[in-house]
């Protein structure tokens, strides 16, 4: 079984309007004396790729600490998807994620510019979707709180290789990642 890192590189992602960027400072350094070299970094909790808990959009959800680590890693399913995603497709894409492996379901990675629209998100919970994935900095305020609100955690940003990041004439290579399903790997940490 394979493992695909799809998380964005922190200090040369973009960053989300109004929020702080990753900053890396050597605070000691072998070259001017020290006995050691120590790097001390600052960075908000959603730059590059980055998981939201229900509690990023309510005040009493729960946060990323009591998420289990089961819900982040396992198969996936890939799919590109423009626009609203309705519930129709969202379990369109479920039945054929489950048909591609039994644990296929549980996570689903969508690319391209989408929205999960309440009913698809409330659809994936029903049939015990355990995480939702997009490609952009964020499913947006509103589509990443009807997919927390249905108790799904919501992973951010994740990234595939490709080139001209968040530029009009940015691509992914989709051959970089399984066509099907593959083994996905999130770190989930609490700050």
């Amino acid at each position: 079984m394979r493992v695909y890192d799809i998380s964005q590189e922190v200090f040369g992602c973009k960053v989300y309007p109004g929020d702080p960027a990753p900053e890396g400072k050597r605070v000691a350094k072998m070259e001017e004396g020290s006995a050691y070299n120590l790097t001390a970094f600052s960075m908000c909790a959603h730059n590059g790729t980055h998981v939201d808990a229900p509690f990023h959009f309510f005040a009493d959800g729960r946060t990323v600490e009591s998420i289990s680590l089961e819900k982040c890693v396992g198969y996936a399913l890939v799919a590109s998807v423009r626009g609203p995603l309705s519930a129709t497709v969202a379990e369109e894409l479920w039945r054929r994620a489950k048909e591609t492996s039994p644990d296929g379901a549980a996570r689903l990675l969508l690319k391209g510019k989408v929205t999960v629209t309440n009913e698809a998100a409330e659809t994936l919970a029903r049939l015990g979707t355990a995480l939702v994935g997009v490609e952009s900095q964020t499913a947006g305020p509103e589509d990443a709180a009807d997919v927390t609100a249905a108790g799904i955690p919501c992973l951010d940003n994740f990234g595939t290789a490709g080139g001209r990041l968040h530029s009009p004439e940015e691509y992914g290579n989709l051959s970089s990642l399984a066509p099907a399903a593959l083994r996905l790997a999130v770190a989930a940490y609490h700050l």
